[in-house]
């Protein structure tokens, strides 16, 4: 059984669309003039998810397409093909990807492969155009002319199957091999961007699936001109899943329930030893002393149904320093865990970027963060400049004071810790959020990060392990937002 027809339509079209695509594939026919057979059964394989079977008698010419392909052992590939299964673009960045390799890997033939079919019909045109004429000398002159292709044609069938013969079965199979690894790292680079940016679930619907291929098209382009970004995704995608768990087991109190130990003088709510003191004599006096001052220990309760979270508002170090080995990624990758739980929680998110001014701020509401170039362009910069912390607080501060959506919201700094401050701004920055019940956070960031600074304003100042073996203060990254 050949290769079905709307396989071959759908691998044209991906080239048509993608130009990477068919460089490789004309990439390929500099060598091997049937290259495109191969990109054929190499697409359908991923499309359909099953080997093709082996062709007993390959057409003329594809002798080395047949071997090659049964020498690269798709069926035993490390390949997901549940990835590229019923999907046609990313089948095709699979195929791309894989014959993309195999070329590298592959030394091509002494003599390129040309494909004898078009001598043969010319030369069958020839002498069947020859058999109706009447003129001797011109069915002559025809009939030389279709034994010069044909010819031809035998020269480039004998040359194809000389050099499928001369092929290395073991060079085929590692190349092949190879090819895999590369193809498989590259459709997870691509769900690990998803995932980073948390748009890889979808609702299996036709709709959902169209979605996530076009997500996945966008990211590919990123992760193709920006070599850092596939970094940014995979420590994202891992801080994502950190938070998502961490929002999970956060605990739902409700109304009444304790939830500590307070000072009151709130008779139902007495503790049993507390209350056990207006039945004694000796100790009734200083009983109702306390009670006089609210000085009673009694339970603590809720009062009200939980309001819900407010917005975040990210204040994010851009500076030189942040240059510094992967600090400005993880910079980003946090960014991007902070918009996720926006996203999935309807909460508003803002964003300043800053180095020894305010470089950028930009307010997105919860609707917004479902887009992509809305999200890329919210996470990127360039570290550069020097450093200040005074003015991109205070504009953090205002937003959460004059911009109506985020009056509850939590400012989180993200930085290195280098920078200074006054006294005097310390005192009022401080006496203003405390006024305005806002929390202050920082998480530093960097090989050689400080915290003493960020300590005089934050409620909590978290160190971000460099390394993704420790989790323990990404979990603690995510506790209070």
């Amino acid at each position: 059984m050949g290769i079905p027809q709307y396989h071959k339509q759908l691998w044209d079209y991906h080239r048509m669309t993608e130009p990477a695509s068919e460089q490789v594939v004309n990439a390929g026919r500099r060598h091997y003039d049937t290259f495109g057979d191969l990109g054929d059964k190499v697409f359908s394989t991923l499309f359909s998810g099953q080997v093709a079977e082996q062709v007993a008698e390959p057409k003329s010419g594809s002798e080395w397409v047949e071997k090659a392909y049964q020498g690269m052992g798709l069926g035993d590939s490390q390949i997901t093909m549940q990835r590229t299964k019923g999907n046609d673009w990313w089948s095709g960045i699979g195929a791309t990807t894989f014959l993309s390799e195999f070329l590298e890997n592959v030394e091509p033939p002494s003599t390129p492969i040309e494909d004898p079919t078009k001598d043969e019909q010319i030369a069958e045109y020839l002498r069947r155009l020859a058999e109706k004429q009447d003129d001797p000398e011109l069915v002559e002159k025809i009939n030389a002319e279709a034994a010069e292709r044909q010819a031809a044609a035998d020269a480039k069938k004998a040359n194809a199957a000389q050099q499928a013969a001369l092929m290395d079965e073991t060079e085929i199979r590692n190349a092949a091999r190879s090819a895999a690894q590369a193809t498989s790292n590259k459709l997870n680079q691509i769900q690990q961007a998803m995932d980073g940016m948390g748009l890889g679930a979808g609702d299996g619907t036709h709709s959902g699936r169209k979605a996530r291929t076009d997500v996945a098209k966008k990211l590919s382009g990123i992760c193709a001109s920006n070599p850092d970004f596939a970094k940014v995704m995979e420590i994202a995608g891992r801080l994502r899943r950190i938070a998502d768990a961490q929002q999970r087991h956060k605990p739902n109190k409700g109304v009444g329930e304790i939830t500590g130990i307070e000072s009151g003088n709130n008779l139902p709510r007495l503790l049993a030893s507390q209350l056990m003191d207006s039945f004694d004599e000796e100790r009734e006096p200083l009983f109702f002393k306390k009670y006089q001052k609210r000085a009673l220990l009694q339970y603590e309760k809720t009062q009200k149904e939980d309001e819900g979270r407010g917005p975040v508002v990210l204040v994010v170090d851009t500076s030189s320093s942040m240059g510094s080995g992967d600090s400005h990624i993880w910079a980003q990758a946090v960014t991007l865990a902070y918009l996720d739980i926006c996203r999935k929680q309807k909460r508003d998110f803002g964003i300043v970027h800053f180095a020894s001014k305010v470089v950028s701020k930009k307010l997105l509401k919860h609707s917004d963060l479902k887009d992509i170039d809305k999200i890329v362009d919210a996470v990127s910069f360039a570290p550069s400049g020097g450093t200040t912390f005074i003015e991109p607080l205070d504009d953090a501060l205002w937003l959460v004071k004059n911009e109506g959506d985020f009056k509850k919201a939590d400012i989180v700094m993200v930085t290195d810790g280098h920078a200074e401050i006054g006294n005097k701004w310390l005192r009022r920055f401080n006496k203003a959020r405390s006024e305005m019940n806002t929390a202050v956070y920082s998480i530093l960031v960097g090989n050689s990060c400080k915290a003493e600074v960020n300590e005089k304003f934050s409620d909590e100042v978290v160190h971000l392990a460099r390394t993704l073996r420790d989790d323990k203060a990404m979990h603690h990254l995510f506790a209070r937002i």
